[in-house]
């Protein structure tokens, strides 16, 4: 089996993709999350959730590494880390969504997290999406191409380094359908992968609908044809 250790906001995409890599039969030795001063870190209870609800059911011991990474104090443009700029509210693919990119993010994270996953002689992986690439230059294609082998060229023993992918080109309905199979092959109720995470930028206590993630996720349940189980203000 081969190891893989995987990026965990305790959104929808990245809990799917835990679920995918435990049904696909890869062994996840160790998942990480990132406290980075987000507005939304409802979502590091949900990962916390998730690791523990996947432990015990199925006798596993993933280890949870949560790292403070302070984009509070330097991402201070971002709807996301700067508490004085709205979220936006919308379609995700729309150009005001631009408001919630957290500058150079994801090569922070992946070269943090690359350090784990070589020293587990495991593999990365990360949750980015189809729907991403609009708005989110960091999850597109060329920049996991050209990380990788940054990766890869800066570390003794990394010829085997790979980042995976599997959803870099579906969009979050595809991913919602992935989720419903994963419960399938591992015998769990799809409401138990989705009930334990959280889309939603806001940071309120129930999600709020509106802001472009929400609207995402809605519509991605929709076409897949099961119900969110998380809660929405009215």
């Amino acid at each position: 089996m081969q190891n893989v250790v995987l990026i965990l906001s305790g959104g929808m995409d990245s809990t799917t993709l835990l679920y995918y890599l435990l049904a696909q039969g890869y062994n996840v030795p160790a998942v990480i999350s990132f406290d980075y001063g987000q507005r939304h870190i409802k979502e590091l209870e949900c990962a916390k959730n998730t690791v523990r609800f996947i432990n015990s059911l199925m006798k596993l011991d993933i280890k949870h590494h949560i790292l403070n990474v302070p984009f509070g104090q330097l991402a201070t443009k971002s709807a996301l880390t700067a508490k004085n700029v709205d979220v936006p509210e919308g379609h995700y693919a729309s150009d005001n969504m631009r408001a919630t990119v957290v500058p150079s993010r994801n090569l922070i994270f992946l070269s943090i997290a690359s350090a784990l996953a070589i020293s587990e002689d495991a593999v990365l992986a990360i949750g980015v999406h189809a729907g991403d690439h609009t708005i989110y230059r960091d999850c597109r294609p060329e920049f996991m191409q050209q990380v990788t082998q940054t990766i890869k060229l800066g570390n003794w023993g990394a010829e085997n380094f790979d980042i995976l992918t599997p959803f870099l080109h579906i969009d979050k309905e595809g991913i919602a359908i992935t989720g419903k199979h994963a419960a399938n092959q591992l015998g769990i109720a799809v409401v138990d992968i989705y009930a334990r995470t959280w889309t939603c930028y806001k940071g309120l206590e129930k999600a709020c609908g509106k802001c472009g993630s929400c609207v995402e996720r809605l519509e991605a349940f929709e076409k897949a044809g099961f119900p969110d189980p998380i809660q929405y203000a009215p």
